[in-house]
């Protein structure tokens, strides 16, 4: 059963590029020391984490996870999809140790596609 009040989420973690480092083409699974900090930290707080391709990967979890790890209500975006209460697609990082968030450009929702039926 589907606990409503707290729903599971996904967001996507966007690694950021080392200075000369190229990003890795879509579809690329390249492993790199900034992945490994990156997925073992999200892993450790209790996230799904999902293989990195492209230079990203996703992690799922509860919405109370993603509330108490990046400190920040998440809520129901208009058209559907999740977003933080500031109205952002994008968590800020000023929650995540400075060892991980060095090696991270963004963690943030998706859009939900604007084809296809509005629900399921």
């Amino acid at each position: 059963m589907t606990d409503q009040r707290d729903p599971v989420v996904s967001a996507i973690v966007l690694l950021r590029t080392e200075p000369g480092e190229e990003r890795p083409a879509p579809g690329e699974a390249r492993p790199r020391p900034a992945s490994s900090v990156a997925t073992r930290y999200f892993a450790a707080a209790g996230f799904e984490v999902g293989p990195v391709v492209a230079g990203s990967f996703s992690i799922t979890g509860r919405r109370s996870l993603f509330e108490s790890t990046f400190a920040e209500p998440v809520e129901e975006a208009p058209g559907g999809g999740h977003r933080t209460a500031r109205g952002t697609l994008e968590f800020d990082l000023a929650r995540v140790p400075e060892r991980v968030a060095r090696h991270v450009e963004a963690v943030g929702f998706s859009r939900p596609p604007d084809f296809g039926p509005p629900s399921f």
